[in-house]
C-alpha cells in the first residue's frame, strides 16, 4: 500500500495565511497517494496553474472542473468518507461466509445461512448506505444523522486510534485522489483543447488516465516497500 496521504477533509484548511491553500492541500493528497510519481504530479500541477475552489455545499455531489479550476464542496468530501467507511462494514458483513465457502467448498448461499451474526451486521450496513444516500440529497452534512459507529471526518489520521479506522482513512484518501486526478485530466483536456469529441469519451479518458497514474508504478512500489494485510475484526474470528 502507498504511504498514507494527507487529505483535504474537514479541518484540513482554515483559509488563513498560516495555513496551506486548498490547492496545496490537494497537491499534498495526490503526492501522498502516488508517492512514486510525486515529482511528476507536482510538475503538472505547476504547469497548468489551475485553481482549486471549495464551493458552498449544496444538494447532490459537487466535483467538477474546467480549464481554470477544480471545484468540490466539503459535503462531497464527507460523502466519500461515509461511503468508504460503509464499504468497510460490507466486508464485515460478508467476509466470514466467503472465508467458510472458500475453505470448505460449501456453496456461498449455505455459508451465508449459517452465519448467525450476519443479520444484524447486514441491517447496520444497509442503514449506513441509506445514510450515505441521504447525504447526497441533503444541502449540508449537518442535516443527516451521522452513524454512531463511524468517526466523523477528520484530517488528523492519528486521532482515529483504531487501526481499521486508519486504514479506512487511507482508502478514502485514495478514492478521493482518484476523483481529483480524474478532474485534473479534465483541466488538462480543456487547457490543451485536446478533449475527445464526445463527453462519454472524455469521461472514459479521464478515468483511464487517473487509473494509470495511480497504478502503473504500484507493483514496483509494493515490492520495494513493506506491505501488510488487514482483515476485519469479524472475519478474523472465523480463522
Amino acid at each position: 500500500m502507498h504511504a498514507s496521504p494527507s487529505s483535504p477533509i474537514k479541518g484540513a484548511s482554515l483559509n488563513m495565511e498560516t495555513e496551506p491553500s486548498d490547492r496545496t492541500i490537494v497537491l499534498h493528497l495526490l503526492r501522498g497517494a502516488v508517492p512514486e510519481r510525486a515529482d511528476e504530479i507536482s510538475g503538472l500541477w505547476s504547469q497548468y496553474g489551475h485553481g482549486v475552489e471549495v464551493a458552498p455545499s449544496t444538494k447532490g455531489v459537487t466535483m467538477k472542473a474546467d480549464d481554470k479550476r477544480i471545484q468540490f464542496d466539503t459535503k462531497t468530501i464527507d460523502f466519500f468518507w461515509l461511503l468508504g467507511f460503509s464499504a468497510w462494514r460490507a466486508i464485515e458483513v460478508y467476509s466470514p461466509a466467503l472465508l467458510v465457502a472458500t475453505w470448505t467448498g460449501m456453496p456461498l448461499d449455505q455459508a451465508l445461512k449459517i452465519d448467525a451474526e450476519r443479520g444484524q451486521y447486514e441491517f447496520d450496513y444497509k442503514q449506513r448506505v441509506s445514510t450515505a444516500q441521504s447525504l447526497i440529497a441533503a444541502e449540508q452534512t449537518a442535516q443527516i444523522s451521522w452513524p454512531a459507529d463511524i468517526p466523523e471526518p477528520t484530517a488528523d489520521r492519528d486521532s482515529l486510534g483504531d487501526v481499521q479506522h486508519k486504514t479506512m482513512f487511507d482508502l478514502v484518501a485514495f478514492a478521493l485522489a482518484f476523483a481529483l486526478l480524474h478532474e485534473f485530466r479534465h483541466v488538462m483536456y480543456c487547457a490543451d483543447k485536446s478533449a475527445p469529441s464526445t463527453l462519454p469519451e472524455e469521461e472514459i479518458g479521464c478515468d483511464n488516465w487517473a487509473r494509470e497514474f495511480m497504478t502503473s508504478g504500484l507493483a514496483a512500489y509494493a515490492k520495494e516497500h513493506r506491505t501488510t494485510t488487514l482483515k476485519s475484526s469479524r472475519s478474523a474470528r472465523w480463522e
